[in-house]
């Protein structure tokens, strides 16, 4: 949290810093630009003009004669010339508008000295002959306590808008260069985060300003490495403890299977004991699959999800299956309905081992818990890119209790929670068909039994 705070605080500090230097940039400019503006004036200031033309007009033989080339710069300039006498009267003009007066009191001369005469901006100078006054165009000059071109002050909308486009180059500039810094900075650590959750080792080299982020992912990086290792190592040692309770198990369940084979052919026992000795033969192959099954699991849970699948086709599969699983069981109180729906070249990625296990542990545990006899469904088709397998039976059925648990048991988040309760059966289906990258959904069947769906997703070559 303080290494937050000290990125945003920095942050503010720059901001303010950067808008502090746009003001200065700004009062600078506009120094320049007012000064240049001034400058561009110069060579027609009023003062100048005035005091040149005071001494380029002169009297002869009581009128009075201005300098041609005088003259021609004042029109240039579109400037008008009057000469006031003590007497307050014109005694000499150039140019002058019509609205100006021939006669000026005291009072009149005291109000336009300053300010305006009929709307032009005048300045006045004094000449030997009386007060010499100039008249500029209307608009070229404003009085703001003192003389400022008029082009200045009608050029001010445009140099605000010419500091704003400035102001936002500078902005638009800052916010590249700053976007770039913090993309250099931030890509590494997004990259890692990625890494991250894909289980790959992170080591980041530390920049500012977030040094300390980088640290934490790098401490966690270290971790993890160290809990997958630990995870990996508890992994081997079931593993390894699964494998020596197995081959424990095996040589002395070997030994009770084959006596209790002894036992039940044995003509020496009556009906009771011979009654025994096939029961203690069939709990024998039930623990001797149980074993098995504890064995593939634990395979599955260790390299499932590493294993390299390859184009398979389902349907030359499962054909196999339901012969082998007819000509096993030879019992004509189960039957057995295919139904392919014309998808012989339907691929799918996968394990032909694994594949084949997961559809008959779900086709054997319909014919397990309908020992009566039962009809078996079995439906494969293309959905929406997925192949769909679909498994039911006409047997009794499951409570509804019992099917809500397994329907729980299919959801990923569920599955390990539910493991010890449903057993290795639906554990070994949930498994394969999660390393195929598919789902299972179970439900009952219309037919009165179990309906089992399986969606895999179809391979393009």
């Amino acid at each position: 949290m303080k290494n937050i705070t000290s990125i945003i605080k920095r942050f503010i500090i720059t901001t303010f810093l950067v808008i502090c230097l746009l003001i200065v940039l700004n009062i600078l400019m506009y120094i320049v630009f007012f000064s240049k503006t001034v400058q561009s004036y110069q060579a027609y200031s009023p003062e100048k003009l005035l005091a040149t033309t005071s001494t380029g007009l002169t009297e002869n033989n009581g009128k009075y004669q201005l300098d041609m080339k005088l003259e021609t710069t004042l029109r240039e300039a579109n400037i008008w010339v009057i000469l006031i006498n003590q007497t307050g009267q014109v005694i000499w003009a150039l140019d002058v508008p019509e609205a100006i007066p021939k006669q000026f009191n005291l009072i009149d001369v005291s109000r336009f000295s300053r300010y305006y005469l009929e709307d032009y901006p005048v300045f006045t100078w004094s000449h030997s002959g009386g007060l010499l006054v100039f008249g500029y165009p209307k608009d070229s000059y404003t009085k703001i306590n003192n003389d400022y071109p008029m082009s200045a002050i009608n050029g001010m909308p445009l140099f605000i808008l010419f500091i704003i486009i400035i102001d936002l180059s500078i902005l638009l500039l800052l916010y590249i260069l700053i976007t770039r810094r913090m993309n250099r900075a931030l890509s590494p650590i997004v990259e890692g985060i990625i890494q991250l959750s894909k289980g790959v080792p992170v080591r980041l080299t530390k920049k500012e300003p977030f040094s300390a982020i980088v640290d934490s992912i790098n401490r966690t990086s270290t971790y993890l490495q160290q809990k997958n290792q630990a995870l990996r190592l508890k992994e081997q040692n079931r593993e390894k403890w699964i494998e020596g309770i197995s081959h424990d198990i095996r040589t002395p369940l070997s030994l009770i299977t084959g006596y209790s084979d002894k036992l039940k052919n044995s003509k020496s026992l009556n009906d009771t004991d011979l009654q025994l000795a096939h029961v203690i033969t069939e709990q024998s192959i039930i623990i001797k699959e149980l074993i098995e099954n504890l064995n593939f699991v634990s395979h599955l849970e260790s390299n499932g999800l590493n294993m390299t699948l390859v184009p398979i086709f389902p349907l030359k599969i499962v054909r196999k299956i339901m012969a082998e699983i007819l000509n096993h069981t030879q019992d004509e109180t189960y039957q057995i309905f295919f139904d392919a729906n014309n998808i012989t070249t339907t691929q799918v990625l996968g394990n032909e081992h694994l594949f084949k296990r997961a559809i008959s542990n779900i086709v054997l545990n319909s014919m397990k818990h309908n020992p009566q006899g039962c009809d078996i469904y079995v439906t494969m088709l293309e959905d929406r890119g997925a192949l769909t397998i679909i498994i039911e039976d006409s047997g009794t059925g499951i409570p509804v209790k019992t099917l809500e648990e397994m329907q729980h048991f299919f959801e990923k988040s569920q599955a390990a929670k539910s493991m010890k309760r449903k057993g290795l059966g639906l554990l070994i289906v949930n498994e394969i068909v999660t390393i195929h990258t598919g789902d299972v959904t179970v439900a009952c069947s219309i037919k009165g039994g179990l309906k089992t769906t399986i969606n895999i997703p179809i391979f393009l070559p």
